[in-house]
């Protein structure tokens, strides 16, 4: 009897899914059989000997046909990964897409860029050159003048006095010229030493200059980085008010929360069932005092509140894609979460219009909408007198995928 493995149903879950046309086939065995049998995927491929009893044979096989009935992995496991968060999901909330993290992104930027501009320095350090040392110019003194000597008219005594005062001549001249080249050696000595001492001092000069730059340079940059973190911190740690629309699993409410301690978040959404994985999920992350979960059509449970941020992944497929989405989102995901009328563009219209009556001044607005929504979405934000700073935002594979505006204080 053939022994089943930790590696063997591995292999043998590959082949299959793969051939079942699932994506992702050996991530996906590795996911359900570290899921059935409570193991990470290092710890897999440690054990990848152990077999497996039949109780765990049976119940990954039961894993194994719900994936290849097309249910989602994340719907299998009932967790998916948000920001670096962990999120239970099920049928009755839309799976958090990575392209949703770009929301977040550009919600920090923009409420950065709210309180204080951009974050951090945009020029860097330039340290000012130190003055050049002129060097010492050497200049040697003229020895060429010689003194001149006195003669006799007695010719003996000049003869004798000839030979004496050539004797006493060389003997002068022997000796002014020893004066002479101690004085030129004193002089060119002397020169050397003043050249030497002259780039000794420009060195230490030069070294003294380098390392005051260096330390001012090294002040001035800690002082931008100290001021940078003090602006960030003053971002960080303002109580700002942020709406989620369409809250759903409660993803971008807490990422937004997890990024802003002192934020208090509204998340806001029709379905019930969807307000309760919400609620577990804010439960768990430890978010229960700052997130405040709240049923309604879009605006109806918000009434009255502004907000210094409004975000939304609303429904935006059109009816007509709706029969040719792949089948783990047609047949799975809910469709009130998905379809959004004949362009798929009618919830984002209402967002669009009415969100300046729930903005404070100054307040941003960021929907998320579909790859080829992005022209008509821009418009849509354009034609609103409300809105200045309107963009298009892009995800991580440059598709269109979100329009962000900021609510004008004095309409255009």
């Amino acid at each position: 009897m053939l022994d089943w493995t930790v590696g063997k149903v591995l292999e043998w879950s590959a082949t299959y899914l793969k051939k079942n046309e699932v994506d992702a086939p050996k991530r996906t065995a590795e996911l359900l059989l570290g899921h059935s049998l409570a193991m990470s995927r290092v710890e897999l491929y440690l054990r990848y000997q152990q077999p497996l009893t039949a109780e765990e044979l049976a119940e990954y096989k039961a894993l194994l046909k719900r994936r290849t009935s097309r249910e989602p992995t994340q719907y299998i496991l009932g967790t998916q990964e948000f920001w670096s968060l962990t999120f239970a999901v099920d049928r009755r909330v839309l799976i958090p897409r990575p392209e949703t993290e770009c929301l977040v992104e550009e919600a920090c930027r923009r409420l950065r860029a709210s309180v204080s501009g951009e974050i951090g320095y945009s020029e860097a350090f330039i340290p000012a050159r130190p003055k050049k040392v002129l060097r010492w110019n050497e200049q040697q003194p003229d020895l060429s003048a010689q003194p001149k000597e006195a003669s006799n008219t007695n010719t003996t005594e000049q003869a004798e006095t000839s030979d004496e005062n050539a004797d006493v001549e060389q003997f002068e001249a022997s000796d002014e010229n020893e004066g002479i080249e101690q004085v030129e050696a004193s002089d060119e000595n002397e020169g050397l030493e003043q050249a030497e001492a002259s780039e000794q001092n420009e060195g230490i000069e030069q070294a003294e200059a380098s390392e005051q730059n260096e330390g001012i340079e090294r002040a001035d940059v800690s002082e931008q980085i100290e001021s940078s973190r003090e602006k960030e911190s003053r971002v960080r740690l303002k109580e700002w008010r942020f709406l989620d629309l369409c809250t759903g699993s409660g993803a971008l409410a807490c990422a937004l929360a997890s990024e802003f301690p002192r934020a208090t978040v509204w998340a806001s959404d029709i379905s019930v069932g969807a307000l309760d994985v919400a609620r577990k999920n804010i439960e768990t992350l430890g978010f229960s005092q700052r997130i405040r979960l709240v049923e309604g059509d879009l605006w109806s449970s918000v009434e009255g509140q502004h907000f210094d941020l409004i975000v939304s992944n609303p429904p935006y497929i059109r009816k007509d894609e709706m029969a040719g989405l792949q089948r783990e989102v047609r047949d799975y995901e809910p469709h009130l979460a998905l379809e959004a009328g004949d362009d798929g563009l009618d919830v984002v219209r209402r967002i669009v219009r009415e969100a300046p009556r729930f903005l404070k001044p100054g307040g941003w607005l960021l929907v998320e909408i579909g790859s080829q929504q992005g022209r008509v979405a821009l418009s849509l934000f354009e034609d609103e007198k409300a809105y200045e700073s309107v963009a298009l935002g892009q995800d991580y594979a440059r598709l269109d995928r979100y329009v962000v505006a900021r609510y004008a204080a004095e309409p255009r």
